[in-house]
């Protein structure tokens, strides 16, 4: 039994510290760091269609929670779950086109 325990312990510490080791390297940081040093208009380019990309994501999601909400239509123990749908779908339109806009601007810093 404290074979086990001493298992599950030395487990959590792996995994406590591999979870960290990723954290470090999360996507986003990457790109706070190439935002904030682009100078080139290739950089530029290169994030205006990062963020392009984005956008199309965003607007792929609102039209899952869409569709999502569709099919929770005409249940009337579900009226709730249309409305959260919904406005996840309208909050992912809004995500798109704060992502588009950035896209624009990247574009714009490019020439």
């Amino acid at each position: 039994m404290l074979r086990m325990v001493q298992l599950a312990l030395v487990l959590g510490l792996v995994s406590m510290t591999l979870g960290g080791v990723a954290r470090a390297a999360d996507p986003l940081t990457l790109e706070q760091t190439l935002a904030a040093s682009a100078s080139t208009p290739a950089q530029h380019q290169a994030l205006a269609a990062f963020y392009a990309g984005k956008a199309e994501e965003s607007k792929k999601e609102a039209a899952n929670h869409r569709a999502m909400g569709l099919a929770y239509s005409g249940r009337k123990d579900m009226a709730n779950m249309r409305e959260h749908c919904d406005k996840l779908a309208s909050l992912q339109d809004d995500i798109a086109k704060q992502y588009a806009a950035l896209a624009e601007m990247e574009q714009a810093a490019a020439k």
